[in-house]
Parts: C-alpha cells; structure tokens; sequence
C-alpha cells in the first residue's frame, strides 16, 4: 500500500509541475530552477507583459478599462472590470494583475479584511509556481508585494489575521 501511496504521490507531484509551469512561460523554457528570483519590494507594474497574441490585447482592454477606474478612485467600477478579466482571461498575467488590483481596492476603500483576504488568496492561488521555483521576475514582485502588504496590515491590527 505505501509503495501505491508513494507513485501517486510522484504522480501528483509531476501532475502539478506541469501544470505549474504551463502558466508561466519563463518557468515552462528554463525548466524551473527551483530558486525563485528574488526581486524588490516595490509594488508591481500596473501593466504585465507577456500573453499569447490572441489572448493579449483583449485581456489588456479590459484590464486598462479596470485601470482607468482604478486611477478615479472608483473602486466598485475597477472591481468589476478586474473580476471580469479574471473570468474571461484566468491565465493570463493581466488575470495575476487584476486579482491584486481587487485586493488594493479593498485597501484603499478601507476594507482591510477584505484586502488581506485578497492577497492571501493570490499567495494561495499562485503557491504551486512558488514551490516548483518560478524565475519570472514580474511574477517574483508580485509575490513579494502581496506578502509586505498582507505582513504591514497585519502589523497595524493583529485581529485581521482571521
């Protein structure tokens, strides 16, 4: 039985890899070193780079749309148009993008459980591209943001740690 436990267990792990590396294409050419690159702590570049050329400028519209609000100060609007790229281009890097522009929202209109709720769910979401090593440096700062925002809220109140 354990020996049946241990090539499912190799199984999933090969399993999850692949599919890993799939949504990052730096990860998928250079094999996954497994070191991530660590990268500064500034906040990422509001507009990624990098999609497939079919998927990439409709992906962009929609996230440059959300943008526009964002920059307005319409949270509510931003969200929506950050949501609806994250629903319609889930694996492209503006739907990475998107899901931290929701989180930052949530911050600046105060929501600051809503926010580190945001965060902790991209840091859950991309952990698999984390753990196979993933070198894409934009996808490193973002990772580093989302960290240093969730540990700066957490420091000003301990109870959104819930």
């Amino acid at each position: 039985m354990s020996h049946a436990r241990t090539l499912f267990a190799l199984a999933l792990s090969t399993l999850q890899m692949a599919l890993c590396a799939s949504f990052c294409a730096s990860c998928a050419s250079s094999g996954a070193s497994g070191t991530l690159v660590t990268a500064p702590v500034s906040a990422p570049a509001p507009v990624p780079s990098g999609d497939a050329p079919a998927k990439a400028p409709n992906a962009r519209r929609g996230y440059d749309a959300a943008m526009v609000a964002f920059n307005a100060r319409d949270w509510l609007a931003s969200q929506d148009g950050m949501r609806d790229v994250l629903r319609t281009y889930p694996y492209s890097r503006y739907a990475r993008s998107a899901a931290l522009r929701i989180a930052d929202a949530d911050f600046e209109e105060g929501k600051l459980g809503d926010a580190v709720r945001g965060y902790r769910k991209f840091l859950r979401d991309h952990s698999c591209l984390v753990a196979n090593g993933c070198t894409d440096e934009e996808f490193a700062q973002q990772i580093a943001y989302a960290n240093r925002r969730v540990s700066e809220l957490l420091a000003k109140d301990p109870g959104l740690a819930e």
